[in-house]
C-alpha cells in the first residue's frame, strides 16, 4: 500500500493501482460503471505525451532523464494492452470529461516512469513537466489530437474493407444480371426486380460512403499546437501524415465535423441493414439465393438454419444508429459540450467505426463469398406472384385485373393460368404478355 496526499487530504492506494490520487478522487464520485474508453484512443493519448517528451527532451526544455523515462513508460503502456486497460478506470460516461481521462493516463504514465527510475510511485514532483503540460497545451487539445489520429487510422481500415466488399458486390451484379426475383415488402406487398439491382444499389451506396470518408479524413488531419515539432514527432510515432495548420488559433473543436461523420456512419449502417434484409428475404423466404454455409448456423435450431451473419450485421447497424442519437444529444451542449462529454463522444465515434469495419468484413467473408443464385426458383416465384396482374390492366381494365389477382392469390395459381381459365385472354395472348413461348401456358388443375 502507498499513501498519496493533496490539498484535500490523503488517499491510500494499493501497489497494483498505478493511477494516482486525482483519479481516485474522480472514482470516489463515480467509479467505473459504463462502457470502457476505447483502447485505441487511450494509446494515442499516450503517443501524444510521448511525442511531447521526445520533443521537449531534444530541445532541452525537459530534463533528459525525465524525458527518456516518460518515453520508455509510454512504450510499455502501448505494448502491454492488458496492463494499461486495467489501469484505465475512467469510463466513457464519467462526468469529468476530457480532463478526467488525461489525468488518469498521466498518473499511470508517471508511476510507470517512476518505477523505471526505481523511485517510489506517487512521487510526481519528479515529473512536474508532465503534470503541468496544460500550460500552452490544453488538456482538450491532447484529447482531440488523439481522437483525430484514432479516427483517421480507423477510417483507413474501414475504407479498405469497403473496397473489398464493393469488389464482391460488383461481381454479383454481373452474376445475377437478368435473374428476376420477388421481394416481400410490408404485409402482402411485393415487388419484382432484377436480382442484380440490390447488389448494384449496395455497391453504389458503399462507394459514396467511401468517397465521403476521404473528405472527413482530410479534415481530421488538420492539427495545430503551439509546438509544431510535437506534431511532426507524433507523425513518426503513429505512422499518420498530419496536415499541420500554421494558422495560430485554438485547436478546431469540430462539432459539425463529428456530427457529420456520425451521420455518415449511420447512413452506412442503414445501407447495410437494408441490404441484409434483402438477402434475408431472397435467401430465406423466396429461396432465390443460396446463402453460403458460413452465413447460416444450425447450432440453436437443428431443424433449420439461423442467418447468424446477417443478424450480426443488423444488430451492429441498430447499435450505430443509437450511437448517432447519443452523440447528437451530447453535442447540443456546444463547445463546452465537446469537452465535457468528450469520453462519450469519442467512444461513440470510435466504436461505431470499429463495428462498421467488422460488419463489412462479415458481409464480405460470410455473406458475399460463395453466394449463389437460384434462377429457376426466382423465375417460378415471379410467375406465381399476383403482382403480374398489373400487366393486364391495359387489356382488360383495372377491375378485372384486380379480380384476376385476387383469384390467383387465393388459388395460388399463376396469373397467366387464371386469366386464360377465365377466358379473358387466349393462351397465345397470355404467353406473349408474360414472356412465354406460345403453347407453354400452364393449365394444370
Amino acid at each position: 500500500m502507498r499513501q498519496e496526499q493533496d490539498s484535500l487530504g490523503e488517499v491510500r492506494l494499493s501497489d497494483e493501482e498505478y493511477f494516482g490520487i486525482s483519479t481516485a478522487r474522480l472514482l470516489a464520485v463515480a467509479d467505473s460503471f459504463g462502457p470502457r474508453i476505447p483502447q485505441r484512443l487511450a494509446k494515442n493519448v499516450v503517443r501524444v505525451r510521448q511525442a511531447q517528451a521526445l520533443t521537449f527532451g531534444r530541445s532541452g526544455a525537459w530534463n533528459e532523464q525525465v524525458a527518456e523515462s516518460v518515453v520508455a513508460a509510454a512504450e510499455r503502456l502501448v505494448a502491454d494492452e492488458d496492463f494499461f486497460a486495467a489501469q484505465l478506470r475512467i469510463c466513457a460516461l464519467h462526468g469529468g470529461g476530457a480532463r478526467s481521462l488525461v489525468v488518469n493516463i498521466d498518473e499511470v504514465l508517471a508511476n510507470v516512469a517512476l518505477q523505471l527510475q526505481r523511485k517510489s510511485m506517487g512521487e510526481y514532483h519528479w515529473f512536474a513537466p508532465l503534470l503541468r503540460l496544460d500550460i500552452g497545451f490544453a488538456t482538450q487539445q491532447v484529447c482531440l489530437i488523439a481522437l483525430h489520429i484514432s479516427l483517421v487510422q480507423l477510417l483507413e481500415e474501414f475504407a479498405a474493407k469497403i473496397v473489398e466488399a464493393e469488389s464482391l458486390l460488383r461481381l454479383h451484379v454481373q452474376d445475377f444480371a437478368g435473374q428476376p426475383t420477388v421481394s416481400q415488402m410490408d404485409f402482402q406487398d411485393v415487388k419484382i426486380s432484377d436480382m442484380s439491382s440490390e447488389f448494384a444499389c449496395c455497391a453504389n451506396g458503399l462507394d459514396r460512403v467511401r468517397r465521403q470518408l476521404a473528405w472527413y479524413r482530410t479534415e481530421l488531419l488538420r492539427l495545430w499546437c503551439e509546438t509544431p515539432e510535437v506534431i511532426r514527432c507524433l507523425q513518426e510515432l503513429v505512422g499518420v501524415e498530419c496536415c499541420y495548420d500554421e494558422v495560430g488559433r485554438d485547436f478546431p473543436v469540430g462539432m459539425d465535423l463529428y456530427e457529420g461523420l456520425s451521420g455518415l456512419l449511420k447512413t452506412a449502417a442503414s445501407l447495410l441493414l437494408n441490404f441484409c434484409n434483402e438477402l434475408r428475404k431472397n435467401g430465406c423466404v423466396s429461396k432465390a439465393l443460396e446463402l453460403p454455409k458460413r452465413c447460416t448456423s444450425s447450432v440453436f435450431n437443428p431443424a433449420g438454419q439461423d442467418v447468424v451473419a446477417l443478424n450480426t450485421i443488423s444488430q451492429i447497424a441498430f447499435h450505430i444508429i443509437g450511437s448517432d442519437a447519443t452523440l447528437t444529444a451530447a453535442l447540443n451542449g456546444g463547445m463546452n459540450g465537446v469537452v465535457r462529454c468528450f469520453p462519450l463522444i469519442s467512444t461513440c465515434l470510435i466504436d461505431s467505426l470499429q463495428q462498421l469495419t467488422v460488419a463489412v468484413q462479415v458481409l464480405s467473408d460470410s455473406c458475399l463469398t460463395g453466394l449463389r443464385g437460384n434462377a429457376e426458383v426466382g423465375l417460378a416465384a415471379v410467375e406465381r406472384t399476383p403482382l403480374l396482374a398489373e400487366k393486364l390492366i391495359p387489356l382488360i381494365g383495372y377491375e378485372r385485373a384486380v379480380q384476376v389477382a385476387r383469384i390467383a392469390a387465393l388459388t395460388e395459381k399463376p396469373v397467366h393460368t387464371v386469366v386464360v381459365r377465365m377466358k379473358l385472354l387466349s393462351e397465345e395472348q397470355a404467353a406473349s404478355l408474360f414472356f412465354h413461348t406460345p403453347g407453354t401456358v400452364n393449365n394444370e388443375e
